[in-house]
């Protein structure tokens, strides 16, 4: 009975067609997992070749980077599948962007390359001459196979030569400025030294010889200039203690400059003197305190590196972004600066002291870019502002949630994070939409939404005047 029942249900044209849908099911399932492990191959073996591409650009290997581009382009060529070529489109346009970086850190690596060889050469050179005979026949190989790479190198890659002979340049110019900075260390210790040992002793005499045999007899001539202008102001402080009687047109005119004169005019001669020398008196001793100072006059080459160490940092302090495309910060007139331009400051600069340099260089700038610098200036101004209330916000927060514990960080993360959020929420609340709604009608029309409240960085903890600060500028 159970075989008739099979008979009728097979010559039925209706089961007939179900197990042929079935079937065509299967298969299609089956298609698709092959596909699926396919596609699985295809993206591992890619992504291996952009990550092989991307460190041999990184390495500076310029026909690695173009071999694994290549092979990229060859996988593209065999896949059908449209969004696999836009993925492996997007590996080689990637790859393609690295070729200039790669070829200068080529260049660059060559450029070593080249100083090691001739570093190397020249020891053995060195060797060579100390010995006063041939070199070891194991020792002349290596001599010979170095002399034929270092003309291959320089032959083939002239760019490579020009970025060497600059390095070495650059290299030997860092180690002069570091033996000056060293030698000015120790003309400062020296000048200390001196200035608290007595004229005339024996331990002054020992130590100014040992100094002459070092070298640096510029300390003792420092010291001494330095107590002969100490002696001039004492004797100018003698003879102004021992002025007496009405005040001279010069004196009255010193008395302006001291800021004194509106109080002491209409006083008793007497009186009016004893003030104005007392004033005049701490004038000296003021500039004779300067003049002991010891102030280092940098070299050139130092000073230039200061006025650059400078300007770069008014120039990253003072960076920001404006939506008016032609308005210039700072750091565009900074960057913009020309040969003329620097060497106006370098000038401006020479014979001050280190520290007088900084100020210099802002003084300067103010006379050449008054705007930008009154606009940097404020935008640092505004960021410490936001800074100060954005630290007021979270500290505010810790006081209304006693389970966040302002010494624990990932308690701190969380109060900040609030702070992000509440911000937002302020804003979103002020600023009007696209379509003319504030943020509290599209609120009102998609309901309540539960959020942090919001408190208001600008005003306490009333919302609605809220501004959002960057996270590069906390």
């Amino acid at each position: 009975m159970a075989s008739e029942g099979l008979f009728n249900a097979l010559s039925n044209p209706s089961y007939q067609e179900g197990l042929m849908t079935v079937a065509a099911q299967l298969g299609s399932a089956q298609a698709t997992a092959q596909a699926a492990e396919r596609q699985k191959e295809i993206d591992s073996m890619s992504f291996k070749l952009l990550r092989q591409g991307l460190f041999s650009a990184d390495q500076g290997d310029v026909s690695a980077l173009a071999a694994r581009t290549n092979d990229l382009v060859d996988m593209m060529g065999r896949t059908t599948d449209e969004k696999s070529r836009a993925t492996l489109q997007d590996m080689i346009t990637q790859l393609d962007a690295q070729r200039s970086a790669t070829q200068t850190k080529a260049t660059s690596n060559t450029a070593s390359s080249i100083i090691k060889t001739e570093q190397a050469l020249m020891d053995l050179q060195n060797e060579m001459d100390s010995t006063a005979g041939p070199l070891a026949p194991e020792r002349q190989r290596v001599f010979d196979a170095l002399t034929q790479r270092l003309e291959y190198m320089k032959s083939t890659n002239p760019t490579a030569v020009v970025e060497a002979e600059s390095i070495k340049y650059n290299t030997e110019v860092d180690a002069i400025t570091k033996a000056e900075a060293l030698r000015t260390l120790k003309i400062d210790a020296a000048v200390r030294d001196l200035q608290n040992l007595p004229v005339g002793s024996p331990q002054r005499a020992a130590l100014e010889k040992k100094l002459e045999a070092e070298n640096l007899g510029i300390a003792i001539d420092k010291v001494v200039q330095q107590e002969q202008e100490a002696e001039q102001r004492e004797r100018e402080l003698q003879i102004i203690r021992g002025k007496t009687g009405e005040l001279s047109p010069e004196e009255i005119e010193d008395a302006k400059q001291y800021g004194i004169w509106e109080q002491i005019k209409d006083l008793p001669v007497e009186r009016k003197r004893f003030l104005f020398n007392a004033a005049a008196v701490k004038d000296t001793e003021l500039r004779t305190s300067i003049s002991l100072q010891p102030l280092t006059v940098p070299e050139q080459a130092r000073a230039r590196a200061l006025i650059t160490r400078e300007l770069n940092a008014i120039a990253r302090s003072g960076d920001y972004v404006d939506l008016l495309p032609w308005h210039d910060d700072i750091k565009t007139k900074i960057d913009g600066l020309n040969d003329d331009q620097l060497a106006e400051l370098l000038g401006r600069t020479a014979g001050l002291a280190e520290i007088q340099i900084q100020q210099e260089v802002v003084n300067w700038l103010y006379e050449n870019f008054e705007e930008e610098m009154k606009n940097s200036d404020q935008y640092r101004k505004n960021i410490a502002e936001k800074n100060e209330r954005f630290n007021e916000l979270v500290q505010q927060i810790f006081k209304d949630d006693p389970t966040l514990d302002p010494a624990n960080p990932d308690d701190m993360a969380v109060a900040k994070r609030r702070a992000d959020r509440a911000i937002d929420e302020a804003k979103s609340l002020s600023a009007p939409s696209m379509g003319g709604r504030s943020g509290a009608d599209r609120r009102e029309r998609r309901g309540k939404v539960e959020v942090a409240e919001p408190y208001d960085v600008f005003a306490g903890r009333k919302p609605g005047t809220g501004g959002q600060m960057s996270r590069r500028q906390r």
